[in-house]
């Protein structure tokens, strides 16, 4: 036979084992359930004011990266190298300076007519 204290007791407990259980699931949900990071970039009219200098190459054996521009900011995705251009700047994340010269840039990059060509 239980007592009143023992009763109270397993009750507080059963309360705060539920407590955790619904701030874990909360905080997992927080963690895990963020949108896909889109590679969204802005050609910038200034080197100064670029965060990435790049070269397109001229074939695609030349290039480091091949990358594709979607139509949609869904379809983007960085890791894919699925970039989306934004019409502000403020919206992007690369901000791209396009060079004339491979020397001078960071990537030389080369555009793709399918997104599965992408590496």
């Amino acid at each position: 036979m239980r007592t009143d204290k023992q009763l109270t007791d397993s009750y507080q407990i059963n309360t705060i084992g539920w407590w955790g259980i619904v701030v874990t699931v909360l905080i997992m949900m927080l963690v895990t359930c963020q949108p896909a990071l889109a590679q969204t970039m802005y050609e910038v009219e200034y080197k100064s004011q670029a965060n990435i200098i790049l070269y397109k190459t001229q074939y695609q054996s030349q290039a480091d990266y091949c990358y594709y521009i979607t139509a949609y900011l869904s379809q983007a995705n960085s890791s894919r190298n699925h970039w989306y251009q934004v019409p502000y700047k403020s919206q992007a994340e690369l901000l791209v300076w396009w060079t004339k010269y491979p020397n001078q840039a960071h990537y030389k990059v080369y555009q793709v007519k399918y997104p599965s060509q992408t590496r």
